[in-house]
């Protein structure tokens, strides 16, 4: 049996950053649903692949961060 854990809309994955507030730059998955989940205290999340932000009452799934700075892709390393 699956376990129910937050997944992305659209493409479907769960590695996902949680946020505190939307950003207006990416992509948001609004409407009538998302605006109840948003009233009843559902979590904000961000797709890092696809960068769509949308309300879901699931939890993440285990083994993820929820700072939305870690889930991003590293850095690199500039060497002279």
């Amino acid at each position: 049996m699956q376990e129910r854990v937050a997944r992305c809309p659209d493409c479907g994955t769960t590695r996902l950053a949680v946020r505190k507030k939307r950003d207006h730059i990416d992509r948001y998955a609004g409407g009538l649903l998302a605006w109840w989940r948003r009233k009843t205290g559902a979590t904000l999340y961000h797709c890092i692949f696809c960068r769509l932000q949308f309300y879901s009452g699931l939890p993440l799934a285990p083994g993820q961060d929820t700072d939305a700075r870690s889930a991003t892709a590293p850095a690199f390393n500039r060497q002279s």
